[in-house]
């Protein structure tokens, strides 16, 4: 039997019995519509959590510590130890991690030690104050809201939420915190070392230059200086000038010159013996534990695919007894094992073909329909907080419906398998004695 003449005849026979395959692949259509829907929505979820996270993060940094060196094995095999050496961040560490491959800078970082205070007027904060290598804070993707994002001697720049930091002591409601900007206004640092009695303070006056856009990430609370102020104020703390080529450094904030190549200067920087944390390899997480979730709902739409495809098989099967004299008939007038096989198992496919169109056109249409109503609220939701504004609610990406399409065929294929075998085994004499 040609394949044109097959397919003809399928065609005819799912005509002939168009209700009882309309009930039959309305099963089909659920499960695929189920797969579509369940997938696109955390296709959905991980658009938009990814976003979210990318969007507050520069995927490109790397923000590497002081670790420990590899274990160094002693002795011989009977009597061994291992001993670690912590790496100090020197300047000479800081020219390694620069002259790495795909770095475009490393910048050193110095945090101001505790015993800190900052006060305007009457009201008292606490902040992480960090000391950067550099003037311009665009460097570390920093943007000014108000002022400009560069540091001097004796001028400072803080995030977004430090002004909401300070507040005044047995004071309530708008009187307990600072209303206004704090842009071109001068804060007083007080630092303190020592205890008990013999505990020393000092102050530092320093001229707020710029306020940093909210960016939803750790540079909101912090408060950025030159790292010669932070030099200034360490070298008071402890009682002796800092020395950032025996010191060191708190950190470095090396920059990737390609979002793909992060992973890789991580791991040559780990080698190193320090300690580098990205946001890709973050946002690399989310995505594997987002895939995880696609494959779990993905699976139980499935489900809904395979107890429909019990239904495929009972139709085909009930389709033999009823059609065991056309059979006969095929096989007397010629038609192989092979030709009534294909015939059978071509109509259980023509089955899941149905049905997986239209559970394609279904989720389709109820994705739209979400989308429809879902996207404006989390928008409306987002611009009230500041986050990134979500695009979708349900993504549904190109090769979805295609897979749930194919899917659905291969389930009717698969049930009507055993039927198909069992009307291609009939032998003509006993088929056509029904005649």
């Amino acid at each position: 039997m040609k394949l044109l003449e097959l397919i003809r005849f399928v065609v005819e026979n799912i005509q002939r019995q168009r209700g009882r395959v309309l009930l039959t692949s309305l099963g089909v259509s659920i499960g695929s519509a189920s797969i579509i829907l369940l997938v696109a929505l955390v296709g959905g979820l991980q658009q938009t959590a990814t976003a979210q996270f990318a969007g507050n993060r520069d995927l490109t940094r790397i923000d590497v510590n002081s670790g420990f060196g590899r274990f160094v094995q002693q002795g011989n095999a009977r009597t061994t130890s291992s001993t670690t050496t912590q790496v100090t961040i020197t300047n000479d560490v800081v020219k390694q991690l620069a002259a790495l491959d795909y770095v475009s800078k490393a910048i050193p970082r110095a945090n101001l030690g505790g015993g800190t205070q900052l006060s305007y007027q009457r009201y008292t904060a606490r902040s992480n104050i960090t000391g950067l290598g550099t003037e311009d804070l665009s460097a570390i993707g920093a943007v000014a809201a108000e002022g400009e994002a560069v540091v001097k001697k004796g001028v400072i720049v803080i995030g977004s939420k430090v002004t909401a930091s300070f507040y005044r002591a047995n004071y309530s409601g708008s009187e307990a915190t600072i209303s206004g900007s704090l842009l071109n206004k001068t804060l007083k640092l007080t630092l303190s070392k020592g205890g008990g009695g013999s505990q020393q303070r000092k102050a530092f006056y320093l001229r707020v230059g710029g306020v940093l856009k909210e960016a939803g990430n750790q540079n909101d609370y912090a408060i950025y200086m030159s790292m010669t102020d932070v030099d200034t104020m360490t070298s008071w703390q402890n009682g002796k000038r800092v020395n950032h080529a025996t010191d060191g450094y708190s950190g470095v904030i090396v920059l990737v010159k390609d979002t793909t190549q992060v992973s890789g200067v991580a791991a040559k920087i780990t080698n190193l013996g320090l300690q580098a944390q990205t946001a890709q390899t973050f946002l690399d997480n989310i995505n594997s534990l987002f895939t995880a979730l696609q494959l779990i709902f993905g699976g139980v739409g499935a489900i809904t695919l395979l107890v429909a495809a019990i239904g495929i098989a009972n139709t085909m099967t009930m389709a033999i007894l009823e059609r065991t004299r056309e059979i006969g008939l095929l096989k007397a007038l010629g038609a192989t094992n092979q030709d009534v096989l294909s015939l059978f198992l071509g109509e259980a496919t023509g089955i899941g073909l149905v049905g997986g169109i239209g559970g394609t056109t279904l989720g389709l249409i109820l994705g739209n329909v979400i989308n429809a109503i879902a996207v404006p609220y989390l928008q409306a939701q987002a611009a009230s907080s500041s986050a990134t504004a979500p695009t979708s609610a349900v993504y549904i990406p190109f090769y979805l419906p295609v897979f749930a399409l194919l899917f659905s065929m291969l389930i009717g294929s698969l049930s009507g398998l055993y039927p198909s075998l069992r009307a291609a085994s009939l032998q003509p004499v006993i088929a056509l004695k029904y005649e």
